[in-house]
């Protein structure tokens, strides 16, 4: 009678060995027999004692975390007896890694996804996440008026706008320049925390306002715990910073647009000038004119007066 052949099983994974132990009797049969081991070591010894007993040993299953590159002790001994070596994932590892192809996917959705969705879609995927991250923070409510920022503040925090509006300002040789509203996104005080450099604006409330306030350490433990918000983040992040660059093309579209007319009416106001002051020497010369032909008239009449007393004093002579 022949000796059944021996499938020998090395398993990483602890849990994953007491599984394949409870099943070795249902897997085992008169021409197939299944012993479980927690190293290759271990696995290339009993097959070496097979080997020497001439037991058949048709298959080694390896998981291959166990398996060292630069020892090939196993594969040769493996290629010695004719056996078939199948190197595996352990179960512990392929939860891993489907996580993490989970978490790629997820990632690439991220990336891909996000360009068909609105702003206003990606900051509350961005909220969302940030709920999760942080085991939804506490929302808080400023009445209408409230400064989150102040001009020179040192920032150790934003704060994520979820209702209501607020306003950007600076103070300029006594007056306020008040941003455009669309320079305003829900994140308030990113830039000057990331730079840790002073607030250079200010921002207050001009709503009553809905916001999370997240600390710099918050928002940090939040990133580093979840990639999906990081790519969120920098999404609403780019999304900002071009609607700022488009704002900033616009102005500088209307401020060339501006410039033109200014030339344009300047060169009008030069021509007006150049013809008034023309009409003017037109109008000089005239005067000039005039007074002469006054004067003119004048010395006839005076001399006139002396001819005729001449004419006079002749016919009675």
């Amino acid at each position: 009678m022949s000796l059944p052949a021996v499938i020998l099983v090395a398993a990483a994974d602890p849990a994953e060995r007491a599984r394949l132990g409870e099943q070795v009797d249902a897997l085992t049969t008169g021409l197939v027999r299944v012993e479980v081991y927690a190293t290759a070591d271990e696995l290339c010894d009993r097959l070496q004692e097979l080997q020497a007993s001439s037991r058949p040993t048709p298959l080694l299953i390896v998981d291959e975390e166990l398996l060292d590159p630069a020892d090939q002790r196993l594969p040769e001994t493996a290629a010695g007896a004719d056996a078939v070596l199948l190197r595996r994932s352990s179960p512990a590892v392929a939860s891993q890694l489907a996580a993490a192809r989970d978490s790629m996917r997820r990632l690439q959705r991220t990336f891909l996804g996000d360009a068909g969705l609105s702003d206003d879609e990606v900051e509350r995927a961005m909220i969302e996440e940030l709920d999760r991250a942080l085991d939804s923070p506490a929302r808080q409510v400023y009445p209408a008026g409230t400064m989150l920022l102040e001009e020179g503040q040192t920032v150790d925090g934003i704060h994520i706008v979820l209702e209501g509006r607020v306003r950007l300002y600076r103070h300029v040789e006594g007056s306020d320049v008040v941003f455009h509203s669309r320079t305003a996104g829900r994140i308030v005080g990113l830039s000057a925390m990331t730079l840790r450099q002073p607030s250079a604006f200010n921002c207050q409330a001009v709503t009553e306002l809905t916001a999370i306030p997240v600390s710099y350490a918050e928002l940090d433990r939040a990133l580093q715990s979840s990639a999906t918000l990081s790519i969120h983040l920098v999404d609403v992040l780019v999304r900002s910073l071009a609607r700022r660059n488009l704002r900033t093309v616009e102005q500088r579209i209307h401020i060339d647009r501006l410039a033109r007319q200014l030339a344009g009416e300047r060169d009008q106001l030069a021509q007006t000038l150049q013809r008034l002051e023309q009409a003017q020497a037109r109008l000089i010369e005239s005067e000039k004119m005039a007074t002469l032909g006054q004067l003119v008239a004048g010395v006839a009449h005076e001399l006139n007066n002396p001819v005729a007393a001449l004419e006079r004093g002749t016919e009675f002579l």
